[in-house]
């Protein structure tokens, strides 16, 4: 047997029960609604593990990165809502295989890594969000080729959106920066590459300037864009009206002005 899945609520003599029955070598584990505070004893002699779950757990204590060196064949980690804390500590070593981690709704901190785009180059998912990370976006973030969802929401990010990620992220779809404290222009025409785009999400932090022109290489794509609550100015362009697939579009709480275009009417 590979696979382990519980899904029922435990106390210590349940808990120790799932540790003597995980003696085996397991490739993936989904344990959630355990309300057990630590790791499992079991999951630190495992090295053969491509799949973790072990979310709504109230686990405590730091990042596991030492699942990620123990293991490295590990494709997704996800570790949502529990009372996780520290700095997000990157795995020794380069980690060729992890293609999705969710550590959202945590109580992590700290600046994000520099060097996360280095050391976790193969992310096609990075849910880091409803937690306490502050400092800039790393621009190595922008050496995730595959990356196609990005949700740092709810932190107290700082700084601008750094151009790499903007110019090469090009698979990305779902872009989600919500609620920090971001500044500056959003993006640069010139350094604009996310021709994917299906959802961006800036709302609730400090953005100036224009909506910049840039946004209509998504044209093809973009559903969602949420701009409001930042100090944008100018006039509502007009060539939003020439973005085929947009149903969501919310500008509250900014300097814009002008009339509507009466595309939109």
């Amino acid at each position: 047997m590979d696979d382990f899945m519980i899904m029922l609520p435990c106390g210590k003599g349940r808990e120790q029960m799932v540790e003597q029955q995980l003696q085996l070598i397991w490739t993936s584990v989904i344990l959630t609604f355990l309300d057990c505070v630590t790791f499992p004893k079991f999951l630190y002699h495992q090295h053969d593990l491509s799949y973790v779950y072990l979310s709504h757990n109230n686990l405590t204590g730091e990042f596991p990165n030492w699942l990620l060196d123990n293991n490295t064949y590990l494709d997704e980690l996800v570790l949502v809502n529990n009372s996780l804390t520290g700095p997000l500590h990157l795995p020794t070593h380069y980690h060729q295989n992890l293609t999705s981690l969710d550590i959202s709704n945590n109580f992590f901190h700290g600046n994000i890594p520099k060097q996360v785009g280095a050391y976790l180059p193969m992310l096609s998912t990075l849910n880091i969000s409803i937690n306490d990370f502050d400092g800039r976006i790393p621009s190595s973030i922008g050496d995730m080729k595959e990356l196609s969802f990005l949700d740092l929401s709810y932190n107290k990010l700082s700084g601008e959106i750094p151009e790499h990620l903007a110019k090469s992220c090009i698979n990305l779809r779902y872009l989600v920066l919500s609620n920090n404290s971001l500044e500056g222009q959003i993006f640069s025409a010139a350094n604009f590459n996310l021709k994917y785009l299906m959802r961006l999400q800036l709302d609730g932090n400090q953005f100036i300037g224009k909506i910049p022109k840039g946004l209509s290489n998504s044209s093809s794509y973009l559903r969602g864009l949420y701009l409001g609550d930042n100090h944008l100015s100018g006039r509502i362009p007009s060539w939003l009206w020439n973005m085929s697939e947009l149903v969501d579009l919310t500008m509250p709480n900014n300097h814009l002005e002008g009339p509507i275009p009466p595309e939109f009417c």
